[in-house]
């Protein structure tokens, strides 16, 4: 049977209409399809085209008839031919939760309905339509139409915390909809213009594409952009609102025609008022940002001058008429087929001379900054006809070169606007004088910049021949020097002063300063010290502002204190010494979802009462945000006083309007209470931030007037915050002041009543699958379960093998269920062989198939011992569990020939094609039958050898091999790994029920595991830092990690080997030391002991704990673990909503008994560094920030991991490994040797003179190492790189390099010379890769006695030796 459907509206064109019947034909009963209605919620009327009930989720799906290709940069869609829009994803993204909302709100309480699933996504009906989406921001949303009936079965795509099985609710949903939505009955009609599709949206506005309702398509189409609009505003509100909002309209109606320039159409508000519809013209062509990224559309050189020319002529023609673009951007500049351009984008255009009622204010917020002018990032008001010329400059450099002159605003002002590589550099190929040209448009000073007219004619003489090298303006930017100073990337150890040494940077330079940990050498005391960076304007002023300030305000433990000023020589760089406290950046912490709402309410206390004591000062902070607070040890301190102001100065500050109220008045004197009210906002939008994870207002670049932002309660995930705390939230960035809290202390007290952050939460409905019941008090049997699964398990080890009701309760889907199981169904294959160690899950995916065929109805023969033989849909299946074994009296040699008879000969043609064998057999003894029978089974051999290497099919037989799966290795859509599913299914909340009445629950190890792992919000963070571990074990390629080893190992880590008596046992006796190492921090590994597990062995060797970090340590060693009240000194680990402190509590005894100085000797060493190494696991897994990376025991793991996972280009790499292979040969300048590896020839004891043999960097290549990579049922992930080497004389040779030997390259390039250990161990794997390549034919060797200077020795073709000392080699 088909879906159901039930037509709310009709299809408002035929790509709708299709991709309709087509789903309905083809995705199967249980499925409805509900089409073409409006949604209103929160004063927001959205469009639907197609919304699905699945038996899983709930799609929202928006309907797409774009053709041909479609590139996707940034948050636009550049389809080929046509102008770019914004993208549909992020608004359909938002359209899902608003109707997740509207299910909550239609059953307040039921937890079941909060478990849907609300899934947003875009089909595309075009045969030839294709998404490029390098960054991945939209394709996992985007799915052809012909792909789409498999993309709405796919249940992997649901998020585990969701119900996978809410068909019982589809009847909840369609009332929910249903009682919402009124139909759509036809094309939306605005003014005169009928929509023919809608394109994209963001929070500002929609994009259609329509046809005139007169004259119809053959007049031509138009392009829509419908402005939100508030309709119930006062009067004079909403005058402001549509002068605003039709400023593009007016700016371009004043304009006279030109060529390269698109026209305007109309402007009026919509119907009801509620928008204003802005049209313009459709022009075809292609955006220049995909000339510019695309190889196969780049532009020559004479098209590059013809853009460029035509670029100034149509700015020279806005500016004459007195119109500023102010967003002259790629995506602005379209190429017509004829290869004309036409300008764009005009939302952000001035008209005139009047800049207090435009957009300008939101400039710098929405304007892609790498385009930006510097005067703009200071003030958006200064965007005049200069700022055009230099974003055209920008755009321009680009367009010649590929690439963008700066990377950053800070970079700009740093270097006063000079580029750090000329263009003609970077492309040889362009004109005489185009860099001074392209220098000129980008000059720093708006008044050195040539006019539009004055560019285009220095360019026409460029272009024709006639440059003197000069351009429309003399240009003397200030000069830097080869030694100049890069003060945003000093190097530890830097002598910044004769008193101050450099550590680390903090953070990421800002546009006007950057902050370094220094040691202060003659206090010997850690001091932060910001430097603020030269902008040629205002730096001494700067400096003196914020030094003055800070040092006129009382101290404050949530206030930063400053030490000193001065200005650093030579160049007179100023610098402010701050006190340097231990924290994290909350802005990284925010985006990286490291906030609970806990936290949140300790960020609001802190920061309230800091700026209480500000303003009690008479001091106003003018720009809180994420990244001017610092989450530390001692709680909260607010930094970065670069635009504070008193309250008697009567000025604004500075600071970012993303966080300034929409009703402030910048252009009236600033009044104390403006200023309060700043702060506070800005406190209350940080908030919001730190607990939604999004800005309150979406894509809005600022607040909009008048609009509140959405209750956190309503967004998904925060349906438990406790609603006072949201209220308190809700107030501080309410649209109007009389709304908002009127001072600090108000704020403070509001969040001291705060009792809980989260409401209560009502008892779920019994899940699917029934608890765990208890078979007496105090014990969970799924404890006793997770016993059977440790392969060490002195009681049985059963549940380590087959599919066995213990087994069942945690099995999860792989590969082979998610497409090999439907594919063998589905009768595509004839031959399907599965092999690989023990416990990789072979006769468990056997089993599973057979079940599902019982539950399609197949009819199965009589049980046998060894497999099963059924019928379905006519096709007869085989399988056989163990192939490798006899069956009764038959000897395995017979069973193997009886099972693979009918796949005998040469002739594919000839075998069976109504029949699929499926047979799970070890490697070893399936390539041994084969060769044993190579006559009869040639042609099978054959395609068994190359399944086994690469996972390929062919000839309808499938040779799955598991030795190739990799357990950490997450699927090509996304799909979690094979781990993260374990170990959601071992913490599943049903498993731990029984835990609720155990009156040990508080302190019990087993409990605190599993709800370290349950949490929402942090659980996630310390799983992928476990599975970090476990694929580092991957990577090291010691052994192949089975299924069966990682539930092994995970069985250990959460419950150990006691069972839940023995554990009560436990804690009753107070064995603290034998309970810390049930802890999962200490358990991961098998805790200190000995393990013969191999995969917790494996995981011994790296274990966090042993590496030394001498500051963490000092911080670790000498104090206390906190608790209780105290615990805001554990403010830089995570908290977890439910789970309780008693590791704390533990380490803290367990601290107050080591042994004192008094006890000394090996013992209290001993006791020491254990406890230690426990602190350090526990950090590593729960510290806040990202430097929990920087504690993997091997520093390139990191680096490793990138360079596996994320496809970037291997050529750097591999410059930097041979020159590692280089200083591992004993050469410390390997630079000297160019793009060559040297090989040392031979190794002579005291020998003064060492010779070399040189290979060329051309022979080599750099591959990930991916055997799986054609392997379409396996879940791989590359086990490291490849090295390989293609000598010209049919030399081959390949170089392995896994874990160890990335870590020992990265060590030489670092200055590391290998010890007698790395000779005799890693290093000596280079070996046999050295003996090969040393056995290529050569005629020449370079001597050298100290590998600084060389000799090159050659032997001409008549046998004649010359020797020379070449300078480089």
């Amino acid at each position: 049977m088909p879906a159901a459907v039930i037509p709310i509206g009709q299809p408002v064109n035929e790509e709708e209409r299709h991709a309709i019947a087509f789903l309905r034909d083809r995705l199967p009963a249980g499925y409805t399809l509900l089409h073409n209605f409006e949604l209103a919620q929160n004063d927001e009327v959205f469009e639907v085209d197609l919304a699905i009930l699945a038996p899983h989720a709930v799609y929202l799906v928006d309907i797409k008839g774009t053709q041909g290709a479609i590139e996707v940069h940034g948050a636009r869609w550049y389809p080929q031919g046509r102008q770019p829009f914004a993208s549909p994803v992020p608004k359909l993204r938002a359209h899902a939760k608003t109707l997740k909302g509207i299910l909550s709100d239609s059953q307040p309480g039921r937890y079941d309905v909060g478990q849907i699933y609300v899934d947003a996504v875009v089909v595309l009906t075009a045969r030839n339509a294709q998404l490029s989406d390098p960054a991945g921001r939209d394709s996992a949303d985007v799915v052809r139409l012909a792909d789409a009936p498999a993309f709405f079965q796919n249940v992997a795509r649901v998020p585990g915390r969701f119900s996978h099985a809410i068909t019982p609710l589809h009847n909840i949903v369609r009332a929910a909809i249903q009682g919402k939505a009124r139909p759509r009955t036809g094309p939306l009609i605005l003014g005169n213009w009928r929509v023919v599709q809608r394109l994209g949206a963001t929070d500002h506005y929609t994009e259609y594409r329509a046809e005139n309702i007169f004259a119809g398509a053959s007049a031509g189409a138009v392009l829509l952009r419908v402005y939100q609009a508030d309709p119930y505003l006062p009067p004079d509100e909403r005058a402001e609102q549509r002068f605003r909002i039709a400023n593009a309209y007016r700016t371009l109606s004043r304009l006279p025609p030109h060529p390269n320039i698109v026209p305007v159409r109309d402007f009026f508000a919509t119907e009801a008022e509620d928008g204003y519809v802005y049209v313009t013209e459709e022009v075809s062509g292609q955006a220049l940002r995909l000339h510019i990224d695309k190889p196969g559309l780049a532009l020559t050189l004479d098209q590059k001058l013809r853009v460029a020319g035509e670029l100034l002529a149509a700015l020279d023609h806005a500016h004459r008429h007195q119109v500023m673009h102010r967003n002259l951007t790629p995506a602005a500049v379209l190429v017509g087929g004829d290869g004309h351009i036409r300008l764009v984008n005009f939302d952000f255009a001035r008209g005139g001379a009047d800049r207090t009622r435009t957009f300008g204010e939101q400039i710098i917020d929405a304007v892609e900054p790498a385009y930006m002018a510097p005067e703009v990032a200071l003030d958006p008001l200064h965007a005049g006809p200069p700022a055009d010329l230099f974003s055209a400059g920008v755009l321009l450099y680009e367009l010649f070169t590929g690439v963008k002159p700066f990377q950053s605003m800070t970079e700009v002002v740093d270097q006063a606007g000079r580029f750090g590589e000329p263009p003609s550099h970077v492309r040889s190929d362009l004109p005489a004088g185009l860099d001074d040209w392209l220098q000129a448009l980008c000059a720093f000073e708006p008044a050195q910049r040539p006019s539009a007219a004055a560019a285009a004619a220095s360019l026409a003489a460029i272009a024709n021949g006639r440059s003197d090298h000069r351009s429309g303006r003399a240009v003397t930017p200030p000069a830097i020097t080869d030694d100049a100073v890069d003060y945003t990337k000093l190097k530890p150890g830097h002598p910044l002063t004769p008193k101050f040494v450099i550590e680390k940077r903090l953070g990421k330079p800002g546009a006007f300063g950057v902050v370094y940990k220094a040691i202060d050498t003659l206090g010997d005391v850690p001091r932060a010290v910001k430097l603020i960076l030269r902008d040629r304007h205002s730096t001494v002023e700067r400096l003196k502002t914020e030094y003055r300030t800070l040092l006129n305000i009382p101290p404050h433990p949530h206030v930063v204190r400053v030490i000193d000023a001065d200005l650093l020589q030579p160049d007179n760089v100023p610098m402010i010494i701050f006190e340097y406290v231990e924290g994290a950046d909350v802005r990284e912490l925010v985006d990286a979802g490291a906030f609970t709402p806990e936290d949140a309410l300790a960020l609001g206390r802190d920061t309230a009462a800091g700026l209480a004591h500000l303003h009690a000062a008479g001091f106003h902070h003018c720009d809180i945000k994420p990244s001017n607070l610092l989450w530390t040890r001692q709680g909260v301190r607010i930094i970065d006083f670069n635009v504070a102001v008193r309250g008697d100065e009567g000025g604004h500050g500075g600071g970012s309007r993303r966080y300034l109220p929409p009703d402030l008045d910048l252009e009236a004197p600033a009044q104390t209470a403006d200023l309060v009210d700043r702060d506070l906002y800005a406190l209350g939008v940080t908030l919001y931030e730190a607990i939604a994870g999004r800005y309150p207002w979406g894509d809005l670049p600022t607040p909009p007037p008048g609009v509140a932002a959405r209750p956190l309660t309503e967004l998904s995930g925060l349906q438990e915050l406790a609603p006072e705390f949201a209220a308190v939230i809700q107030r501080a960035v309410a649209p109007r002041r009389s709304e908002r809290f009127a001072d600090a202390a108000a704020l403070l007290a509001a969040l001291a009543q705060v009792r809980s952050v989260r409401r209560p939460q009502p008892l779920p409905p019994p899940p699917t699958r029934a608890p765990i019941q208890p078979l007496r008090p105090n014990t969970n049997p799924f404890v006793e379960q997770l016993l059977t699964f440790y392969s060490q398990s002195q009681r049985t080890n059963a549940g380590t093998r087959g599919l066995d009701s213990a087994a069942q309760q945690t099995y999860v889907p792989t590969l082979l269920d998610r497409d090999l199981l439907p594919a063998v169904l589905a009768g595509e294959f004839r031959l399907v062989i599965i092999t690989g160690n023990a416990g990789d899950g072979k006769t468990a995916f056997l089993q599973t198939l057979e079940q599902e065929a019982r539950r399609r109805g197949a009819v199965f023969d009589a049980p046998r011992a060894n497999g099963a033989r059924f019928v379905l849909g006519g096709r007869v299946y085989v399988t056989n569990y163990d192939g490798s074994q006899d069956e009764d009296a038959i000897d395995n040699d017979t069973v193997l020939r009886a099972f693979f008879a009918p796949f005998q000969g040469a002739d594919v043609a000839a075998w069976p094609h109504n029949v699929t064998n499926l047979i799970a057999i070890n490697e070893g003894r399936l390539v041994d039958f084969l060769a044993s029978y190579r006559e009869r089974y040639g042609h099978l051999g054959r395609l068994v050898e190359e399944g086994l290497r690469s996972g390929a099919a062919a000839d309808g037989v499938a040779v799955v091999n598991l030795n190739l799966r990799s357990v950490v290795a997450a699927t090509r859509d996304g799909a979690p790994s094979i781990f993260a599913q374990l170990l959601r299914a071992m913490t599943a909340p049903a498993n731990w029920a029984a835990c609720q009445a155990c009156d040990l629950k508080a302190r019990c190890y087993v409990h605190h595991n599993v709800q370290t792992f349950q949490d929402a919000q942090v659980g996630p963070k310390v799983a992928e830092r476990l599975e970090t571990l476990h694929t580092l074990v991957h990577l090291r390629g010691e052994m192949h990690t089975t299924v069966r080893m990682v539930r092994s190992a995970l069985a250990f880590t959460l419950a150990g080997t006691r069972t839940c008596d023995e554990i009560h046992e436990l804690y009753t006796r107070g064995q603290r030391a034998a309970i810390v190492q049930g802890f999962y921090f200490n358990s991961w590994l098998g805790g200190d002991a000995l393990t013969s597990d191999p995969l917790l062995a494996q995981l011994q060797a790296l274990d966090v704990g042993r590496v030394v970090d001498p500051q963490l340590d000092r911080m670790l060693s000498f104090t206390s673990p906190a608790i209780g009240a105290e615990s805001r000194s554990e403010r830089l680990l995570f908290t977890f909503a439910e789970r309780g402190d008693y590791d704390r509590s533990l380490l803290r005894k367990l601290f107050e008994e080591l042994p004192d100085n008094s006890n000394g000797g090996p013992e209290r060493a001993a006791a020491h560094q254990a406890y230690l190494a426990m602190l350090r696991r526990r950090t590593f897994f729960e510290r806040r920030d990202a430097a929990w990376t920087q504690m993997l025991p091997y520093r390139s793991a990191d680096r490793l991991l990138a360079l596996i996972r994320d496809g970037e280009t291997l050529d750097e790499v591999l410059q930097s490994l041979l020159h590692a292979l280089n200083r591992g040969e004993g050469l410390t300048r390997p630079a000297m040797l160019g793009n060559r590896l040297a090989i040392r020839v031979r190794h002579v004891e005291k020998g003064t003179i060492r010779s070399y043999r040189l290979f060329p960097a051309e022979r080599f290549t750099l591959l990930r190492d991916d055997a799986a990579a054609r392997a379409r049922f396996v879940e791989h992930l590359p086990g490291g790189l490849i090295l390989r080497y293609r000598g010209p004389n049919r030399v081959e040779a390949d170089l392995r390099i896994n874990l160890d030997v990335f870590e020992l390259l990265e060590r030489l390039n670092a200055g590391y010379r290998p010890s007698v250990e790395d000779e005799q161990g890693v290093y000596g794997q280079l070996g046999i890769f050295k003996n090969i390549l040393g056995s290529e034919p050569y005629q020449e060797v370079l001597l050298t006695t100290m590998g600084h200077d060389f000799y090159r020795i050659e032997r001409a073709a008549d046998g004649v030796l010359t020797i020379s000392q070449p300078e480089r080699v």
